[in-house]
């Protein structure tokens, strides 16, 4: 006879996994955008994002059957009235990890939190997020840029 118990107890044990390998994912965003803040004066920030909230109605129906979501790296301003940018695809498995980078045609494959730190880091040293970021940092509060 199957062991049902034993399956449950796996499927406990993958859960609080996959909720801590989400967590690190986070807090490696988390100090990011810490940093970034710091050296951008409060104006920039990653974020990891579903499709564009236009697509919201899309999004639901999608989470309700289970479909995959279009997820994207983006360069966001700290002004609400400016467009993020979108930088790099982002496609996470249910454990959290791996995590499958995609930016410019390259692929990154991250498996653990110091993977993810390097391809981070990787992205920011790309010229074009690098100009994303300085035209952002040029902005003021009505997203006109500064001369």
């Amino acid at each position: 006879m199957v062991d049902f118990i034993k399956s449950l107890n796996a499927g406990l044990a993958s859960a609080k996994t996959a909720e801590q390998n989400r967590a690190e994912i986070d807090a490696v965003f988390g100090e990011l955008n810490q940093q970034l803040s710091v050296a951008t004066n409060n104006k920039v920030e990653i974020r990891r994002t579903d499709a564009p909230s236009y697509f919201a109605f899309t999004i639901q129906l999608a989470k309700t059957l289970q479909q995959e979501i279009k997820t994207v790296i983006s360069v966001c301003s700290a002004y609400k009235n400016v467009q993020p940018t979108e930088i790099a695809n982002w496609t996470q498995d249910r454990m959290g990890y791996p995590v499958r980078i995609e930016m410019a045609g390259n692929v990154m494959h991250v498996q653990d939190k110091q993977a993810l730190e390097r391809a981070l880091s990787r992205i920011l040293q790309d010229p074009l997020v690098g100009e994303t970021i300085h035209k952002y940092m040029l902005l003021d509060p009505s997203g006109d840029q500064t001369p």
